[in-house]
């Protein structure tokens, strides 16, 4: 509605996204309220509405400079990553310097292609993380009594074949979902422009992408061990697949906006914002908060807190 009766033409094609959005609301509705179901059922929705269309809406505002984002917005979760990222290239970055510029000696070439550079990334971290937690350990418990480097191997390999499967639905939606969705909407939502998934733009900044998640992934861990030096009472660590997407998608933004300090400075925000938000926000969802700990993007992380604090002010319980 917010799409056809305002000037907020923009449609979220993302439906896994809006999915798992919907149950953190859920979460925070059914923890943080006393609210029936049905009345639980009609906030939620207007809620997960007015994100769906307001999220859209500023990314939209930002992907101005991004190459390859012509014609749509995004749909993801890590949009409140996105803004950050965007706002520390702009201040404090270099749009002279682009991250997708970094020369590579000749013998690391094969570098260039991110699914290539992504495997042997995953097989690295894997086989570190495998030898900290010890040799004994993780092929009893984690690998299944594979030895570590063979685990290892494994699950860089397989890592390495998911991001191809997606740069191939990539393809297969500028090639065919795009032009599709302009046709429908006309008819429906004259001049609406579409929300997409962050994957679309991974092929213009496969440099961005490996920076990122690593950046990401090193400020997560920083982050864990302050939250653990504190004494926090609840444990939490930065979950893969979370620190990937919104890792990958701030330095995106942050390369954008500020070049390579944008890239590297939005994407260590982002790995802070992911361990800390969750830090707040687990508390408040109760028995959901298993699955929360897989799913906290960055917009869980950030608008997952204010509204749990806003609903506590509001005394709905």
């Amino acid at each position: 509605m917010l799409s056809r009766f305002t000037p907020l033409k923009f449609v979220h094609l993302s439906p896994h996204v809006s999915f798992f959005f919907a149950g953190l609301i859920a979460a925070l509705l059914k923890f943080g309220t006393d609210l029936n179901f049905p009345v639980r059922v009609v906030v939620g929705s207007v809620l997960l509405g007015l994100y769906m269309t307001l999220s859209c809406a500023y990314v939209n505002l930002l992907i101005k400079p991004v190459r390859g984002a012509d014609g749509f917005t995004l749909a993801h979760s890590s949009s409140s990553g996105l803004l950050v990222a965007s706002l520390l290239g702009k201040f404090f970055g270099n749009k002279e310097h682009d991250l997708e510029d970094l020369k590579l000696p000749g013998k690391l070439n094969f570098l260039r292609d991110m699914t290539v550079a992504l495997t042997l990334v995953m097989m690295l971290l894997f086989l570190i993380l495998g030898l900290i937690a010890g040799p004994g350990f993780t092929m009893s418990k984690v690998a299944a009594g594979k030895d570590v480097v063979v685990f290892a191997i494994t699950k860089g390999i397989e890592f390495g074949m998911w991001i191809t499967v997606i740069l191939a639905g990539v393809r297969m939606m500028l090639a065919e979902i795009i032009p599709a969705f302009h046709g429908i909407a006309q008819r429906l939502i004259p001049n609406a422009k579409p929300g997409l998934d962050i994957p679309l733009l991974f092929p213009q900044y496969p440099t961005s992408v490996i920076v990122g998640f690593l950046m990401s992934l090193t400020t997560g861990i920083i982050g864990m061990l302050i939250l653990a030096a504190a004494h926090y009472p609840i444990i939490v660590f930065p979950a893969l697949i979370p620190t990937f997407f919104t890792g990958a998608a701030t330095a995106i933004f942050g390369d954008a906006h500020g070049g390579r300090r944008g890239a590297i400075l939005g994407s260590g925000a982002n790995g802070f914002i992911l361990i800390f938000g969750q830090a707040l926000l687990l508390p408040m969802v109760g028995t959901y908060a298993p699955i929360m700990r897989i799913l906290s993007e960055t917009d869980y992380c950030v608008y997952g807190p204010l509204l749990g604090g806003l609903l506590k002010i509001m005394h709905l319980n």
